[in-house]
């Protein structure tokens, strides 16, 4: 059966959706957001130098998202 659902997007324009790898949470719009992440996501390192992180969206996504990436360096 081929069927299509139209699924409201969970985010509006200019939504902002942070990730803390150093605590494992998760933030929409400064919000707490227990949910966002997929099942088994772990945070993972960024490491010194360059460094390539995969990003895809849905196929019928018309306009690319504008996605900025920041990061603290710590030392343990």
């Amino acid at each position: 059966m081929n069927k299509e659902e139209d699924i409201p997007n969970r985010f509006r324009k200019g939504s902002i959706l942070e990730v803390d790898m150093a605590k494992g949470k998760t933030y929409v719009d400064n919000l707490p957001a227990l949910n966002e992440l997929t099942y088994l996501s772990e945070p993972f390192s960024i490491g010194t130098g360059d460094t390539e992180i995969d990003i895809y969206t849905s196929s019928w996504t018309r306009t690319d998202p504008t996605i900025e990436i920041t990061w603290k360096e710590r030392f343990i």
